[in-house]
């Protein structure tokens, strides 16, 4: 081979290698779209606005946390899903009592005792929080 067609194929190789290389990278775009809460055509709207968590203490070690029950600002209809979560100091899951409601729960009055799976070291106790899911609720 002549070297002038050799000077010509050596720009050509090149620039068919750097096309390969180019496309083994492409990657295809991802767009996300993100929404506020209740933004959407199904707002979730909570059935109470404020909850007190009241927790029952073992009767020989009062150390220790064996049931929680709430009350709430709003009476909440039969069917309303309450669940109480207890996040611990030294664990990532909660620990979690819930029930459902067979009766209507007048504003202000406590929900029955809700047992704990087990008991729970108040000391361990970093953060409660309530879930409240009302039964006309469907996603």
């Amino acid at each position: 081979m002549r070297r002038s067609t050799r000077r010509k194929l050596v720009p050509l190789a090149l620039a068919l290698a750097l096309a390969m290389v180019g496309a083994a990278f492409a990657v295809p775009q991802i767009t996300v779209y993100v929404q506020q809460l209740g933004a959407g055509n199904n707002p979730v709207v909570s059935p109470t606005n404020d909850a007190w968590v009241n927790f029952t203490l073992d009767t020989t070690n009062p150390d220790y946390i064996t049931a929680v029950s709430a009350n709430f600002s709003s009476t909440l209809p039969a069917g309303t899903y309450v669940a109480i979560k207890l996040y611990l100091t030294n664990q990532s899951t909660p620990v979690v009592a819930s029930t459902t409601l067979s009766s209507a729960l007048t504003a202000g009055q406590f929900t029955s005792d809700l047992p704990l799976p087990y008991e729970v070291d108040i000391s361990d106790l970093n953060n409660v929080s309530v879930v409240v899911k009302s039964p006309t609720y469907s996603p």
